[in-house]
């Protein structure tokens, strides 16, 4: 009888690694190095490395190297931008005084006022972030406006809104808009009640104290005559 035995045979390949010490120009030879350069943010650097244009003695990842001398990507290119997350601020009232003076009306103009370039580095690009439990309460209060979201406003009751509603007189849901836009709407009745008031919504004829049936029944008496 024949007996045939398999073995296997395993293979370590060994693989030795060699590190290099680098050794890289001064921090301040560096960075003015790297000022000339004309790069505006973090992204633009990691590019710049990635292109293989970066010299050898210039770290690729400057906050690991230069521990010690590093500050922030704002001063390692020049711009002088700090990391919202290491800017210093001023206080809430102060900001809201200064942002008061400047008369916008929405959080869409203080947007476009933030990317217009002419925010002071002390004053930060999201109030609404970095101000909460420190001050701040909403964009009209900030702004000065006075305008509270609609998510936040407190409505009057259904009953008591509609009782002032029927009083206007109206007599159509295009009526009512037009009240709306007019400015004449007090801010705690809601210009979308078939909204706000979901549970006891019936229909904008209820809403107006429009009689439909008295409607129905002239509009009758037109087509006789």
């Amino acid at each position: 009888m024949k007996i045939t035995t398999s073995y296997t045979l395993k293979v370590y390949k060994i693989v030795t690694t060699t590190y290099i010490m680098k050794v890289f120009r001064s921090f301040e030879e560096a960075r003015k190095f790297v000022r000339k350069l004309g790069l505006k943010s973090q992204r633009e650097w990691n590019q710049y490395v990635k292109s293989g244009k970066k010299p050898d003695d210039i770290p690729s990842f400057p906050p690991q190297t230069c521990r010690e001398e590093w500050k922030s990507w704002g001063d390692w290119l020049g711009t002088g931008t700090v990391a919202t997350q290491n800017r210093i601020f001023r206080d809430f009232k102060s900001v809201r005084e200064f942002v008061r003076e400047l008369n916008l009306k929405n959080a869409s103009e203080w947007n476009q006022y933030v990317k217009s370039g002419k925010l002071p580095n002390n004053i930060p690009t999201a109030p609404n972030r970095v101000y909460n439990n420190k001050g701040w309460i909403n964009w009209g209060n900030f702004l000065g406006t006075g305008k509270i979201s609609t998510l936040n406003r407190e409505y009057i009751s259904f009953q008591n809104a509609k009782d002032h509603v029927r009083k206007l007189k109206l007599t159509s849901q295009k009526e009512w808009r037009e009240y709306c836009t007019s400015g004449n709407r007090p801010a705690n009745i809601p210009s979308a009640p078939e909204r706000c008031y979901k549970d006891s919504w019936k229909n904008f004829a209820d809403w107006l104290g429009i009689d439909t049936k008295t409607k129905k029944n002239k509009s009758k008496k037109k087509l006789k005559k």
